[in-house]
Order: structure tokens, then C-alpha cells, then sequence
């Protein structure tokens, strides 16, 4: 197999990616993905960049479905149904990946690492002793 890297500019990537769609096979930080939601946005045809340019209606109502239901476990099942639907019908693939690294503080508590970009902050507070005057 012959490959020709091809390293540019942010700006013009994005132009090429997205508007122009002039390009083979592509690398960029977000090809480790995990959250389904985070990796919506980017193949929505409504709201998203749509980078692999699909016309599947179902990929959309399945992101709708994310968006609108009212429990986490209903959340966590769209959202493996999502990435099922996008892995059986191979919208996306990734050849390379990157971990996605948390840490936190001792002093850092109720902080839950969810294995994505996504962070969520509303459980966590910092147990700090209070200081004497």
C-alpha cells in the first residue's frame, strides 16, 4: 500500500474536510471518539459538519433519539443503538486511536471519568479543610 501524508493547516483541513470534501482517508484527534453523543455532531446532516457526507435519515432519527429521552438509562441504550447503527452499516472507521486521559486531585470528590470528551461536573466538589483566620 502506497499513502502519501499530507500535514496542513488547521484552516484549510477543516475547508477541505467539510466544504470541500476533497479528500481519500483522513486523521484527526477525534477518530477515538467513544461518546456516542460527542461523535454525533459530526455526522448530523441538520446540525453537524456531516464529514462522511451520508444521506441516511436513520442516523438523524437516532441522534434525535439521544437528544430526547428523559432517563440516563434511556440515554446509555440510544446511545449504544446509535454506534451500533453506525458500526453494522460502516458509516466510520478508525485505523488509529488515542486515549483519552483524566486525572484528578485527591482533594477531588464525586468526579465520574466517562471515557470521552464529555465531562461532567455536576456531582463533583473539592473536600479542601477549611483554613483558620
Amino acid at each position: 500500500m502506497e499513502v502519501t501524508v499530507d500535514v496542513i493547516d488547521r484552516p484549510i483541513f477543516l475547508r477541505r474536510l467539510t466544504r470541500d470534501r476533497d479528500w481519500e482517508q483522513t486523521r484527526n484527534l477525534t477518530g477515538a471518539v467513544l461518546a456516542p453523543y460527542t461523535s454525533a455532531r459530526a455526522i448530523d446532516t441538520r446540525a453537524g459538519n456531516n464529514t462522511i457526507n451520508h444521506d441516511n435519515t436513520q442516523v438523524d432519527a437516532l441522534i434525535d433519539r439521544m437528544r430526547e429521552v428523559g432517563t440516563e438509562e434511556a440515554f446509555l441504550q440510544a446511545g449504544y443503538d446509535f454506534q451500533g447503527y453506525i458500526a453494522e452499516n460502516k458509516m466510520t472507521t478508525s485505523v488509529t486511536s488515542r486515549p483519552i486521559l483524566q486525572a484528578a486531585r485527591a482533594s477531588v470528590k464525586g468526579y465520574e471519568p466517562l471515557h470521552g470528551f464529555k465531562i461532567r461536573f455536576e456531582t463533583t466538589w473539592l473536600n479542601r479543610p477549611s483554613r483558620s483566620p
